[in-house]
C-alpha cells in the first residue's frame, strides 16, 4: 500500500478522518498523522481541502468523483458512503490517485499524433 501512487482514506459519520494511507501523501508532503482525527472540512492542505465536498456528498449517500489539482500534480478522487448491514450510512471512504504521469503521457501521445498527421498532410 505504501508503494502505490494513491491515498486511501475513511471517515466516520461526523466527517472525521479515521484512516489515511498511501504513497501519494509523500508527493504533497503530508503524513497520515496530520489527517487522521481531523474533520475533512477543517483540513487546510491539499488534496484534502478538496475532499470536504466529497465527504459531505458521500455522507448524504452519493458516490462522487472529481479531479483535484495541487501545484504541478493532478489527482483523481473517488468517494462513496460506508454502510452497515442495515444499509445505514456510517461514514465515507475513498481513494485519491496521482494521475499526473498519465496525463503527461496522454498529452505527449496526442502531440505526437498531431505531428504525425501534419507530416502526412505535408507529404
Amino acid at each position: 500500500m505504501s508503494n502505490l501512487p494513491l491515498v486511501l482514506w475513511a471517515s466516520n459519520r461526523d466527517g472525521v478522518a479515521t484512516f489515511c494511507a498511501g504513497q501519494a501523501l509523500q508527493a504533497v508532503g503530508v503524513t497520515p498523522l496530520e489527517v487522521v482525527g481531523q474533520r475533512f472540512k477543517e483540513i487546510e492542505f491539499e488534496p484534502f481541502r478538496g475532499l470536504a465536498e466529497h465527504v459531505r456528498r458521500a455522507l448524504a449517500g452519493e458516490s462522487f468523483s472529481s479531479q483535484i489539482d495541487v501545484q504541478d500534480l493532478t489527482f483523481e478522487a473517488w468517494s462513496v458512503p460506508l454502510r452497515d448491514e442495515r444499509h445505514q450510512i456510517t461514514g465515507a471512504t475513498g481513494v485519491i490517485v496521482d494521475i499526473t504521469e498519465r496525463l503527461r503521457l496522454e498529452t505527449e501521445l496526442s502531440n505526437s499524433q498531431k505531428m504525425e498527421a501534419i507530416g502526412r498532410l505535408a507529404g
